[in-house]
C-alpha cells in the first residue's frame, strides 16, 4: 500500500512522499493553496482506508479542531471502518470537534509541541494524519494603516498589513511541531 501511496502522491500532487511503516508524510518545496492541501489530506485519508488491514483501525488526526483536520476527522468517522481520534490543542478546538460529531472518547487534548503528550496520544494508533498549521491573525491597526494609505493618500504601494501568530509561529507549529509529531509516531 505504501508503493501505491507513493505513486498516487507523485502522479496527483507532483510531490515526493517519504514513508515509513504506517506513516506517510510529504516532502516538497512546492507551495499549495488551501484547496490543494484539503485535496491532498482527503487523498491521504482514502489511502489510509485502503491501507487499513482490519476494520476498526485507530487513526489519530492532529489539528482535528481546525478546518482541514475537522473535515478529515468527519470523513474518517462517516465513510470508513476506521476509528478516528482527534487531537485538539485548545478548548475552542475541542468544542469545534464536538460540534463536528466527535464524542469525548474520540477527543484528545494535547499540544503538538509537547512530545510526551504526543507519544501518549499516539499510543495504540495504527496511523496518524497531520493537519496542524500555525494560524495567522491580522494586526488590525496595520490593516487600517494600509487602507488609509491606499484610499485616502492614494499611494500606489500602500504596503502590506502585518500578522501575528498568537498560538504558535509557523516555525514552532509547521516545522518543529510536525517534526515532533513524526518522531512521536515513530516511537509510539
Amino acid at each position: 500500500s505504501v508503493a501505491i501511496a507513493d505513486f498516487i502522491l507523485q502522479r496527483c500532487l507532483g510531490v515526493l512522499p517519504s514513508c515509513c511503516p504506517d506513516l506517510i508524510y510529504i516532502t516538497t518545496t512546492k507551495t499549495f493553496s488551501a484547496t490543494e492541501m484539503l485535496r491532498a489530506s482527503l487523498l491521504l485519508v482514502a489511502l489510509l482506508h485502503a491501507a487499513a488491514h482490519v476494520s476498526g483501525a485507530k487513526v489519530l488526526v492532529t489539528g482535528a479542531g481546525g478546518r482541514t483536520g475537522k473535515l478529515v476527522f468527519q470523513k474518517l468517522k462517516r465513510d470508513y471502518a476506521i476509528m478516528p481520534l482527534g487531537l485538539a490543542r485548545s478548548m475552542k478546538a475541542v468544542k469545534a470537534l464536538r460540534k463536528a460529531g466527535a464524542s469525548d472518547d474520540e477527543i484528545i487534548r494535547a499540544d503538538v509541541t509537547d512530545k510526551v503528550a504526543l507519544v501518549s496520544a499516539m499510543a495504540g494508533c495504527d496511523s496518524v494524519v497531520l493537519c496542524t498549521s500555525a494560524v495567522p491573525k491580522i494586526k488590525f491597526f496595520t490593516l487600517l494603516k494600509v487602507l488609509f494609505k491606499k484610499f485616502v493618500l492614494r499611494r500606489k504601494e500602500p504596503g502590506r498589513p502585518e500578522f501575528t501568530y498568537p498560538r504558535g509561529t509557523p516555525e514552532e507549529i509547521d516545522w518543529l511541531g510536525a517534526k515532533l509529531q513524526i518522531d512521536a509516531a515513530k516511537e509510539a
